[in-house]
């Protein structure tokens, strides 16, 4: 699935040249998405190793360690 970009146009004059320099520094969609499937991916590890280790589980004690 591929997301739809919108880009506001931005204006003439200063107000356009600061609009410029924020959209600069701001995340693209695609780096947010990056970055919430990485932060989605370790607390599912977390939470995998967490329920591993309550359990007492043997079959997955070799990917804990």
């Amino acid at each position: 699935m591929r997301l739809k970009r919108s880009r506001k146009q931005p204006g003439s004059g200063a107000s356009g040249q600061a609009l410029n320099q924020e959209n600069a520094s701001a995340m693209s969609d695609d780096d947010k998405i990056r970055l919430q499937f990485t932060l989605d991916t370790e607390e599912f590890g977390r939470a995998v190793r967490n329920y591993i280790e309550d359990t007492g589980s043997k079959l997955f004690q070799n990917y804990c360690s």
